[in-house]
C-alpha cells in the first residue's frame, strides 16, 4: 500500500505540473448555516452512530439528503434561507459519510435502507412524521432516497425538493457504466482484496478531478458500495407510483458536468407524465438555471427557496 499511495502522490504532483485540475469560479461570499454535530445512537439496523445538524426555529420541517458521497455541508447555503422562511432544517449525515462515517457498517445501502434510515432518525428526533409533515431536500443520488421516503409514507411529508438530482439512468459522472459498476461491485463484495485497496489509491483522485472536496478513502469507498447497488429501473418505477399529492421541485443547471442534462430531461418528462396522467401537474415545479454546476443548491440557494415560496411549497410566516 505504501508504494500505491507513493504513486498516488507523483500523479498528483503530474496533474498539478500539467493544470489538469478543475478550474473552478472565484468564491462568491454567500450566507452559510453551521450549526454543530450532533450524535444519534441507537437507530435500528444501524452500527455506529449516525451524525446530524439541525438549525432555525419554527413548527414547520425540513430535512436534507444529501448524495454519494456527500454531508450536511452540502446544504449550508441552501439552509439559512429555508430556516429564515420559519422552519427547522434537519440535515443528515448517511451512513458511511461525514459524522455517520463509523456507521458504514450497512451491507446493501441501497435507496430504500436508506431513506428507512432516514426516516428513523426523523422520527426519533422529531416524533410522529404526519404531524410534522417535514419537506424533504435533497441533493444528486439523495433523489432516489427522497421518492423512496414519500413511497414508504405517502401522507408523511408536505413535498420534496430535487436539486442537481440523479435520474432514472447512469448520469456522466458514472460512465461508462458498464466499467464503473463492475468495479463499485467488486469493492463492495471484495472489501479486503488487493484490486480494492488499489481503487482506495484511486479514488481520492478520481473525485477531486470530478469537483468533489477531499474527503478520507474510507468514505469513497463506502460510496462505492452505494453505487454498486444504485437500482435505476427501480428508481423510474418509484416515479410511476409517486403520490401526485406530494408536490415535487427540479431545480438543475444546464452546466452540469455530473449530472448531464439528458439524464435530469428524462427525470423531468417521467415526473410530467406521473403527474399529467393524474391530473396535478400543477404539483410539478421546474427551476433551470444556465450556470451552477452540481452545486445549484449553493449557487441559487436563494432563487431556489423564493421559487419553493412562489409555488407554495413553503409555509406562510
Amino acid at each position: 500500500l505504501q508504494f500505491l499511495y507513493f504513486i498516488e502522490d507523483k500523479m498528483n504532483s503530474l496533474r498539478n505540473l500539467l493544470g489538469l485540475r478543475t478550474k473552478r469560479p472565484p468564491k462568491k461570499m454567500l450566507a452559510t448555516s453551521d450549526p454543530p454535530i450532533m450524535m444519534l445512537p441507537h437507530v435500528e439496523g444501524v452500527r455506529g452512530l449516525i451524525g446530524y445538524a439541525k438549525g432555525g426555529k419554527g413548527k414547520a420541517k425540513a430535512v436534507c439528503i444529501h448524495g454519494c458521497p456527500g454531508s450536511v455541508r452540502d446544504f449550508r447555503y441552501v439552509a439559512p434561507h429555508l430556516e429564515a422562511q420559519g422552519m427547522e432544517v434537519l440535515r443528515l449525515d448517511l451512513p458511511g459519510h461525514g459524522a455517520s462515517l463509523d456507521a458504514g457498517s450497512v451491507r446493501d445501502p441501497d435507496a430504500k435502507e436508506m431513506a428507512r434510515i432516514s426516516v428513523a432518525v426523523c422520527t426519533d428526533i422529531w416524533g410522529s412524521l404526519p404531524d410534522n409533515k417535514p419537506l424533504i431536500v435533497c441533493h444528486s443520488l439523495g433523489s432516489h432516497i427522497a421518492l423512496e421516503m414519500v413511497q414508504m409514507h405517502p401522507d408523511s411529508f408536505s413535498g420534496i425538493l430535487l436539486m442537481s438530482p440523479a435520474g432514472c439512468q447512469p448520469h456522466r459522472a458514472l460512465q461508462p457504466w458498464w466499467l464503473i459498476r463492475p468495479i463499485a461491485m467488486h469493492v463492495h463484495q471484495h472489501p479486503t482484496s488487493y484490486f480494492t485497496s488499489f481503487v482506495a489509491m484511486l479514488l481520492p483522485t478520481v473525485y477531486q478531478w470530478i469537483g468533489f472536496p477531499i474527503l478520507p478513502r474510507e468514505e469513497y469507498l463506502y460510496a462505492q458500495k452505494r453505487i454498486a447497488i444504485i437500482d435505476f429501473p427501480e428508481f423510474t418505477e418509484s416515479i410511476k407510483k409517486h403520490p401526485t399529492h406530494v408536490p415535487v421541485m427540479v431545480a438543475y443547471s444546464t452546466d452540469d458536468p455530473v449530472c448531464n442534462n439528458a439524464v435530469t430531461m428524462e427525470l423531468v418528462q417521467n415526473l410530467d407524465a406521473r403527474f399529467g396522467g393524474e391530473g396535478k401537474r400543477e404539483n410539478l415545479h421546474i427551476l433551470k438555471f444556465s450556470t451552477g454546476g452540481h452545486a445549484v443548491q449553493k449557487a441559487h440557494a436563494d432563487a431556489i427557496v423564493a421559487g419553493m415560496e412562489g409555488v407554495g411549497m413553503l409555509p406562510n410566516i
